[in-house]
Formats: C-alpha cells, sequence, structure tokens
C-alpha cells in the first residue's frame, strides 16, 4: 500500500487480475475503484454488501471488467 491505495508494483502472481502499476481501494461497505493505466481502465464499484460475499463480489466485477477488454 502507498498513499492509503493498493499499487501493484509488478507483474507476477496476485490475487486478482491488473497489470503492472495498477492501483486501487475498497471499502468496509464492499465499494471500490481501481485504475489500470497499461490497459486504460477506470472502474468504479458502487454496492453495499456485507461480509465475506463483498469481496466475491468485486473479484467478479474486475473478471468481468477484464474480460470485456479486447485489443
Amino acid at each position: 500500500f502507498g498513499l492509503t491505495f493498493a499499487v501493484r508494483p509488478s507483474d507476477g502472481l496476485a490475487a486478482y487480475q491488473g497489470s503492472a502499476g495498477d492501483f486501487d481501494w475498497s471499502g468496509y461497505a464492499g465499494t471500490s475503484f481501481w485504475v489500470d493505466p497499461k490497459e486504460e481502465i477506470v472502474a468504479v464499484f458502487m454496492v453495499q454488501s456485507g461480509g465475506p460475499i463483498r469481496a466475491y463480489h468485486r473479484n467478479l466485477f474486475r473478471q468481468l471488467v477484464y474480460a470485456a477488454v479486447t485489443d
């Protein structure tokens, strides 16, 4: 984490998809956003969900966004 954001310093094994240089923030109630400069993505996810299901929703949203990216 740097300046209250999670920052991915390099490619490699990670818990979720992304590129080197991306950064994100996740709120307590399920909200989140991330920026992936390499793929030119800015995503905002506004949801309120409690418990472990919120991590599932965040990861699903991220997977769907990256699945929609085409070259």
